[in-house]
This record gives structure tokens, sequence and C-alpha cells, in this order.
């Protein structure tokens, strides 16, 4: 790629980080100081202690990206959605811009460089550390749920799922006040073997918007009184759909070992209900009934590290898994604390 070997030419890797997430190891190298002390502070909540492999190779380059404008195609959302990132295939490899942080990513069969104001916009390391992480997992047979998920003391894991903007990511967090660890908040993966079902999430700090920190006490610490009284001033509307994102320090919050990667699948739970509902009411789910209601939250991604599953074999993994996971609707009105008073009673080991 052109625009690559351009920033290449002023490049120097002089810092080295290397993490491990459970099977799979990484190694970052940049050209920041403070990114890398970065970098080791974010994930130090996990057990990531290297294992002696280089693993995937990430350069993470203080820099300025190029790209072609030119060649941009813009990656379109769901309606009501501003576009987050434009790419385009060059020669050898994949060039992508983020739009908001001006972050570019260029992907090639080996490496990935990651270049731009990195430690101002340090979640986009981290995105694409995770987008790795997750491959491996596709590659060997997993499913990638829109989920949250959360582990009891006996490791039992609770996985919610839903589409964007309808409180799984709230209902895990809340879940931490009751003595949960946290898996996941928007991403997990699932694979039924050995007569159970492994539940896997990513190392990434949740990341919540105003209207959770407001619903969960525990939170309210993350705020200013100013700002949260400004945000307690909005309508739930206003608060639902304000895209705005606060990392959750987790064990600064609820206590050390609260963050993990890995349970066994207990329970899956379908959040269905509506923000103008009302009530609060949970029923199992017959195995068909909950393969169809689940379809619109299995992910299957196509990326440079992975083909897309078939349909016909993705659909025997996700009912592979659901043989031996219960599964429930969530219906009535959105009632964060009446679902996790609930699911305490019914999974606190």
């Amino acid at each position: 790629m052109r625009e690559l070997d351009k920033i290449l030419e002023s490049y120097t890797p002089e810092y080295e980080v290397p993490l491990s997430f459970l099977e799979v190891p990484f190694t970052i190298r940049t050209n920041s100081e403070a990114l890398a002390r970065k970098l080791k502070a974010y994930f130090s909540s996990w057990d990531c202690k290297p294992r002696g492999e280089t693993g995937h190779i990430i350069h993470a380059v203080i820099g300025e990206g190029i790209v072609n404008n030119d060649k941009l195609v813009d990656v379109i959302r769901r309606p009501g959605k501003r576009v987050k990132e434009a790419y385009y295939n060059a020669s050898d490899g994949m060039v992508i811009l983020k739009k908001r942080t001006g972050v570019v990513v260029y992907l090639n069969d080996n490496e990935r460089y990651v270049v731009g104001r990195l430690v101002e916009n340090f979640n986009q390391l981290v995105n694409q550390i995770d987008e790795i992480f997750v491959q491996h997992y596709l590659f060997n047979d997993y499913v990638l749920l829109h989920a949250s998920a959360v582990k009891n003391a006996s490791g039992q894991a609770l996985v919610f799922c839903s589409e964007s903007g309808t409180g799984k990511s709230t209902v895990a967090v809340a879940l931490l006040e009751k003595g949960f660890t946290f898996l996941s908040n928007d991403r997990v993966l699932v694979k039924r073997q050995a007569g159970e079902v492994d539940v896997i999430g990513v190392p990434k700090k949740p990341r919540v918007n105003p209207g959770t920190i407001l619903a969960i006490p525990s939170l309210h610490v993350m705020l200013p009184e100013a700002d949260r009284q400004r945000y307690a001033a909005m309508n739930r509307h206003e608060l639902w759909e304000l895209e705005r994102k606060y990392d959750v320090e987790v064990e600064a919050i609820f206590g050390k070992g609260t963050l993990g990667l890995r349970g066994k699948a207990a329970a899956l739970y379908l959040l269905g209900w509506q923000r103008d509902g009302s009530g609060l009411n949970t029923e199992p789910l017959p195995g068909e009934e909950a393969f169809t209601l689940l379809q619109p939250n299995v992910l299957n991604p196509n990326t440079v590290y992975k083909k897309e599953h078939d349909k016909k074999q993705l659909d025997q993994l996700v009912r592979q898994v659901l043989e031996k996971t219960p599964s429930f609707r969530v219906s009535g009105g959105v009632n964060i604390r009446g679902l996790s008073d609930l699911l305490s009673e019914r999974w606190t080991a």
C-alpha cells in the first residue's frame, strides 16, 4: 500500500507491549511511550500476561494517516445513525478511515497498522485488538452474538441479546451491583462443546451512555454533579438516543476480580421490552421460537481474517447452542432494576 509506505518512512517502533487474552497472544508495537503505558494500564485488570509468543502484531502509530479520498466508500449504518467509517480495497490489503477521529487502519495478511492520535482516541486501538480476538474464535466455529454477558461466582453466565439501545449493557452493569462478574457489553462468543456452552466476552471495559450512569447508583461517581443534573433534565427519549459514551472503570467501582472473559452459559435472555411498555415479564422460549427470535442478534462478519459461515452451517451452530441453553423472552416495559433483582435472586450462587 503506497499510503502505508509513506508513513513507514518516518515510523520507528521503539516500544513493545505483549498481551495475551485466553488463547490469543498479541504484540503491540508503537512509537509512543505514553501509548505503551496506557495500554498496560487499561488491560491490567484482565489476566493478560504474555505467553512468550509474538502472536498477532499491531503497530500503533502516532501520526497522520494517509488515504485516497476518491476511493473511500461509506459504511452505511441503520437509518438515523451517522456514518462512522469508510474504506477501500488496495492491491495488497484494505484501508479504513474512522471518520469521527481521523484514525486510519491499514490491513494486510500479516500485520495491521493503526495510525492517528491514538492516545486521545484510545478506544480505536482497543477495537482493533478486540476484532482480532473475536476472529480467532469465529475461525474455531464460535457464534458471535450482539449481546452482553455476566457470570456469577460459580461461573454460570447470563447472556442478554437485543438490538442497540435497548438496555443490554445497562442490565449487565446493574448486575455488578449484585456481585456478578462482567464479561462483555456488546459482543459475546458462544459455542457448544462437551455438553456445555462456552461463553467468551471481549477484553474491553463497558462503555455506557449517560442514561445508564443515571440508572445505576454505583456509577454516579463517573459524572460531576453539574453533568448529572444536566442529563437528568433531559427527557427519556433524548437520553436513549444520546451517542456519548463513558468507560466504566469496573474494578475501581465494583472491586478486584469483577472483570472476566469466560463462563459457562446458564441462560440466554432476549430483551423484547419496549420503552413505552409496562410491567415486567419473563417467559421460557421453546427451542425453535428462541432460534427465530435470536436471528437478528447473530452476527456473521466477513473480514480479511475469515470467510462467512454459510447460512446452513451457522444455523446448525446456533441450534447446538440453544439445545443446551435455556432461553427466555423479556417483555413489558424497560425495567432495569426489576430485571436485575429477579436475576440476582435466581442466579446468585
